[in-house]
């Protein structure tokens, strides 16, 4: 079972501009995300963004990478989902965001098996309630899923559709016409903030790249979690954004 990985992303975010340009040892967040995700099985990367005129930067880093890429729009996010997985074929879709560096590759080569286990048009980890860290988050789901909310919602919106913010899977989520599997942690992590938002964030992201990369460029959750079970102070940089 082929899967499409649509990594979410673009470059004006409001509240921390260019954070998927920003740098950690020369490399991108977007390039450090990459690499995670390229460790996720029989699976292949599409960059998922707005408008061109509005994310060059990010196109070009994606291109640089031998990464396809799919521009939509900028505010409909369900819509460009919808268009970019026409335009790849798509038939089962991992998504995740570019706030999320250090995406958990083997937590989701677990979720795909589950997945294809259940028979569900979507899996998630971070919907009601969280258990994982803030910053591990992801949905996979299937195309029909897909194409059924994007035809529900437009003719819900009507002239609207295309003017208002639509998360990709959240209609899929709540909608009790879709079959929906939780995947909950073992224990509750959901104190634990990883995910790009502002610059704090930023800042413990570093601290964690810079304390484990040299080692290992691909180091796992696991070795995350026992990073910040050591040094328990890194969650302090973050900690005014915890809800």
């Amino acid at each position: 079972m082929k899967y499409h990985i649509f990594l979410q992303a673009r470059v004006n975010s409001s509240r921390f501009p260019k954070k998927i340009l920003k740098k950690i040892f020369e490399k991108t967040v977007f390039e450090l995300l990459v690499e995670r995700l390229r460790l996720i099985d029989d699976s292949r990367i599409f960059l998922v963004t707005g408008p061109n005129s509005l994310n060059r930067e990010l196109i070009n880093e994606a291109i640089k990478l031998d990464i396809e890429y799919f521009s939509g729009s900028e505010i409909n996010v369900l819509d460009r989902f919808y268009h970019a997985a026409e335009k790849f074929s798509s038939k089962n879709i991992i998504r995740i965001t570019g706030d999320c560096p250090l995406t958990s590759f083997e937590l989701i080569n677990q979720a795909k098996e589950i997945f294809y286990d259940k028979q569900v048009d979507i899996l998630s980890n971070n919907y009601m309630p969280r258990t994982y860290p803030h910053g591990f988050d992801f949905e996979i789901f299937k195309i029909d899923a897909l194409k059924r909310s994007w035809n529900i919602m437009k003719k819900e919106k009507e002239e609207k559709f295309f003017s208002t913010f639509i998360n990709p899977v959240m209609h899929i989520l709540q909608s009790n016409n879709f079959k929906h599997y939780k995947m909950r942690n073992n224990i509750d992590q959901s104190h634990i903030r990883l995910t790009l938002d502002y610059q704090e964030d930023f800042l413990l992201i570093k601290s964690i790249f810079d304390r484990l990369y040299k080692k290992n460029h691909v180091f796992t959750s696991n070795e995350i979690i026992a990073l910040l079970k050591n040094e328990s102070k890194l969650l302090d940089i973050n900690k005014k954004f915890i809800i």
